[in-house]
């Protein structure tokens, strides 16, 4: 009989192997990424680190590492919640991107709520209506539950100012 392993079980058990074959620091690298990447996505990644067979194998996985460690570099540098209130809208710098149920999240502050989750602030955008935002919170958790969410692996920070979606908060609404 085949055991059903949870998420978190197959994520421990898949860093710990690739502590065997990967630089120091991997595993918390992967650990990390774990707090802030849609787990289907996370999954797919470390099965490419499984990928022995594939002639491409260390640059693909060097180009992952790569991109985990630049995408832990974005989360661990979100500003506390509040941090950036007296920054006006436009040079509020979004860190993360994500795009849940046709809707994209751009996400600029952090907070770790009472029982130790963590909760982003940010804004929402419905991309069949872009008029409708709403600067909001969601927990962290839940926004990486959805099987719809999607990390924008490649977004580096940038001020809303630069973001077009979001140009229209721009104006007229400094604080």
């Amino acid at each position: 009989m085949m055991t059903k392993l949870s998420y978190q079980e197959m994520v421990q058990i898949a860093t710990t192997e690739l502590i065997k074959i990967q630089p120091t620091g991997f595993h918390s690298m992967i650990e990390q990424a774990n707090l802030y990447m849609p787990g289907t996505r996370l999954r797919a990644i470390l099965s490419i680190f499984f990928d022995y067979d594939n002639k491409r194998w260390k640059s693909i996985t060097g180009r992952y590492r790569k991109m985990l460690s630049t995408l832990n570099t974005h989360f661990q540098k979100l500003p506390k919640y509040g941090a950036t209130n007296n920054t006006p809208i436009s040079e509020r710098i979004v860190y993360l991107h994500y795009s849940v149920n046709g809707s994209d999240w751009w996400i600029w502050e952090l907070d770790t709520g009472a029982k130790g989750e963590y909760l982003l602030f940010g804004i929402t955008v419905n991309r069949q209506h872009p008029e409708i935002t709403l600067e909001t919170f969601i927990s962290l958790d839940e926004l990486i539950s959805d099987s719809d969410a999607t990390l924008d692996e490649l977004f580096h920070p940038k001020p809303i100012k630069y973001i077009p979606s979001l140009k229209n908060l721009c104006s007229g609404r400094e604080e």
